[in-house]
Protein backbone atom coordinates (compact mmCIF):
# COMPACT_ATOMS: atom_id res chain seq x y z
CA UNK A 1 0.00 0.00 0.00
CA UNK A 2 1.29 3.29 -0.60
CA UNK A 3 1.11 6.34 1.57
CA UNK A 4 0.45 9.30 -0.05
CA UNK A 5 2.96 12.23 1.55
CA UNK A 6 2.49 15.94 1.75
CA UNK A 7 5.77 16.02 -0.56
CA UNK A 8 3.97 13.75 -3.40
CA UNK A 9 0.62 15.62 -2.67
CA UNK A 10 2.80 18.90 -3.43
CA UNK A 11 4.16 17.14 -6.58
CA UNK A 12 0.92 16.09 -7.93
CA UNK A 13 -0.81 19.99 -7.62
CA UNK A 14 2.69 21.10 -10.00
CA UNK A 15 2.02 19.11 -12.29
CA UNK A 16 -1.89 19.65 -12.59
CA UNK A 17 -1.25 22.79 -12.36
CA UNK A 18 1.58 23.08 -15.11
CA UNK A 19 -0.59 21.16 -17.46
CA UNK A 20 -3.38 23.71 -16.83
CA UNK A 21 -0.99 26.73 -17.02
CA UNK A 22 -0.33 25.49 -20.34
CA UNK A 23 -3.33 25.21 -21.29
CA UNK A 24 -4.45 28.69 -20.32
CA UNK A 25 -0.98 29.78 -22.11
CA UNK A 26 -2.08 28.03 -25.60
CA UNK A 27 -5.77 30.31 -24.04
CA UNK A 28 -4.29 33.82 -23.85
CA UNK A 29 -2.67 33.22 -27.10
CA UNK A 30 -5.38 32.63 -29.10
CA UNK A 31 -7.64 34.97 -27.48
CA UNK A 32 -4.64 37.99 -28.28
CA UNK A 33 -4.25 37.24 -31.77
CA UNK A 34 -8.75 37.29 -32.14
CA UNK A 35 -8.37 40.30 -30.08
CA UNK A 36 -5.41 41.92 -32.11
CA UNK A 37 -7.61 40.95 -35.35
CA UNK A 38 -10.95 41.96 -33.98
CA UNK A 39 -10.87 44.22 -30.77
CA UNK A 40 -14.09 44.34 -28.55
CA UNK A 41 -14.65 44.16 -24.80
CA UNK A 42 -15.60 41.13 -24.31
CA UNK A 43 -12.20 39.66 -25.59
CA UNK A 44 -10.65 42.49 -24.12
CA UNK A 45 -11.91 40.95 -20.64
CA UNK A 46 -10.86 37.44 -21.22
CA UNK A 47 -7.60 38.34 -22.23
CA UNK A 48 -7.40 40.67 -18.90
CA UNK A 49 -9.19 37.42 -17.14
CA UNK A 50 -6.99 34.94 -18.33
CA UNK A 51 -3.54 36.67 -17.82
CA UNK A 52 -4.55 37.10 -13.87
CA UNK A 53 -5.11 33.51 -13.65
CA UNK A 54 -1.88 32.84 -15.38
CA UNK A 55 0.07 34.72 -13.25
CA UNK A 56 -1.74 33.32 -10.20
CA UNK A 57 -1.03 30.03 -11.57
CA UNK A 58 2.88 30.69 -11.60
CA UNK A 59 2.81 32.13 -8.40
CA UNK A 60 1.25 29.10 -7.01
CA UNK A 61 3.84 26.95 -8.68
CA UNK A 62 6.71 28.62 -7.53
CA UNK A 63 5.20 28.90 -4.08
CA UNK A 64 5.17 24.84 -4.09
CA UNK A 65 8.52 24.31 -5.62
CA UNK A 66 9.82 26.69 -2.97
CA UNK A 67 7.99 24.61 -0.08
CA UNK A 68 9.21 21.06 -1.92
CA UNK A 69 12.91 22.61 -1.86
CA UNK A 70 14.95 21.18 0.97
CA UNK A 71 17.97 23.81 1.26
CA UNK A 72 14.48 26.03 2.49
Amino acid sequence: MHVVTDLDAKALLIAQLEHREAEIARRLEKLRERHAQYPNSVSSRQVAELDVESRQITRDIDGLRRALDPAQ
